[in-house]
């Protein structure tokens, strides 16, 4: 078994542990602890505070470090952090307390494992086969999303919320067994003893700004992730209280999404190989962009609004898939190795740093316009953040291994 597949494979176990912990943390609070809504909010509003606090320097530890034995020590870590709520249901002493402190630590732990899996995989395979990694363990991501929230709701119905935990601590303990057996030598940089933190991160926003491709796919990315949190934030609502749609036709649609992106993942490599990257990745922005005016023009009867939104789903999250996979790859292509962990963190914090503003953004505008007109200025916004991608693949030429 080469590098590639134990990453490959202790990073399938994990997510799948992953989808557990973020599908049984709300219901611990709901079903276990009957929490208020007021903390429930807050629950999920910590969780998502580690990417703007620490995202930027999750790149610089990543990138002064091998990452192999981050990637062991953050499951390690996450395995001794998530065995805290069983142990605690256990013993009588669960209380939201504990979710609040299980739930950031869990999150910064999750991010460090990301940023590292995604730097060490240019050192695993050759960059010509980046696309075919990327397609893998994006496929992995895809069933997760499926199987994931399925699997969560069958533990927490036979062995309750607290103890479908466990089966997470065993995933990461798997993962460990498999990431440990990788035998690659990383070739790591040596940096100046006076290096300071700040220094590092400015790095990473330096040759972002200075590589016109990173420049354009991250600075678009970023706004798309603001205008797509329009989306994120009223697509349950303005299904829910504008279209009629019940919470079971929600979720069926919602995981018509997770079928397109495997989907996607499979045909990534195959559409390149056919048609090149540039032309993939311009087709895939095209249709993942437009595809999103199919949601607000969703309406009369619900069958209609149905299908509308479903073509929306699975075409939209299949685009979507095949785009960031070999945006990705391009990404860890042109990238020095010594700043990907750097370069990565600071595309993840542009993104993850504009959604919270695009979500009060879209609160604001759909108090004041209405859902249906909100969501219609962010599928535009989406589309013109894409034609500046398109625009520039047109005119630009792609590096050789692409």
């Amino acid at each position: 078994m080469d590098d590639f597949n134990k990453l490959w494979i202790g990073q399938t176990i994990s997510e799948f542990g992953s989808h557990i912990t973020r599908d049984a943390l709300p219901l611990i609070a709901v079903i276990t602890l009957a929490a208020a809504p007021e903390e429930l909010g807050l629950l999920v509003a910590i969780q998502s505070a580690p990417v703007l606090l620490l995202g930027l320097f999750a790149g610089v530890i990543v990138d002064r470090y091998p990452r192999r034995p981050i990637l062991i020590l953050t499951d390690l870590m996450r395995l001794a952090v998530i065995l805290s709520i069983p142990i605690a249901a256990l013993t009588g002493r669960l209380s939201m307390t504990l979710l609040y402190l299980v739930a950031p630590l869990m999150a910064i732990l999750g991010l460090l494992f990301d940023t590292a899996y995604r730097a060490i995989l240019p050192a695993l395979i050759p960059r010509e086969r980046l696309v075919e990694g990327n397609t893998k363990l994006s496929m992995t991501e895809a069933l997760s999303e499926i199987g994931g929230p399925a699997l969560t709701g069958v533990l927490v119905q036979i062995v309750t919320a607290p103890f479908a935990l466990v089966f997470d601590a065993i995933s990461y303990g798997l993962g460990i067994v498999f990431v440990s057996r990788i035998r690659t030598v990383e070739s790591i940089t040596p940096r100046e003893t006076d290096s300071r933190v700040w220094d590092e991160i400015r790095a990473g926003f330096r040759q972002i700004l200075t590589t016109p491709i990173l420049r354009v796919l991250i600075l678009s990315s970023a706004f798309r992730a603001f205008f797509g949190s329009f989306i994120g934030t009223l697509y349950s609502f303005y299904l829910l209280r504008a279209l009629g749609f019940t919470p079971a036709l929600l979720g069926v649609l919602i995981s018509f999404g997770g079928i397109g992106a495997l989907l996607g993942a499979g045909s990534a490599a195959f559409l390149a190989k056919r048609f090149g990257t540039a032309v993939t990745l311009i087709g895939s922005i095209a249709i993942g962009s437009l595809l999103n005016l199919l949601i607000p023009l969703a309406g009369g009867q619900l069958w209609i609004a149905f299908v509308l939104l479903a073509c929306a789903q699975v075409f939209g999250d299949l685009a979507w898939t095949i785009y960031g996979i070999h945006e990705l790859s391009l990404r860890q292509a042109i990238t020095p190795d010594q700043l990907l962990g750097r370069v990565n963190a600071t595309a993840g914090f542009l993104a993850g740093g504009i959604a919270p503003l695009g979500a009060l953004v879209a609160g604001g505008l759909a108090g004041w316009i209405g859902a249906q007109l909100t969501l219609v200025i962010a599928a535009f916004g989406i589309i013109a953040a894409s034609v500046w991608v398109i625009l520039f693949l047109w005119r630009s030429r792609l590096p050789s291994a692409f």
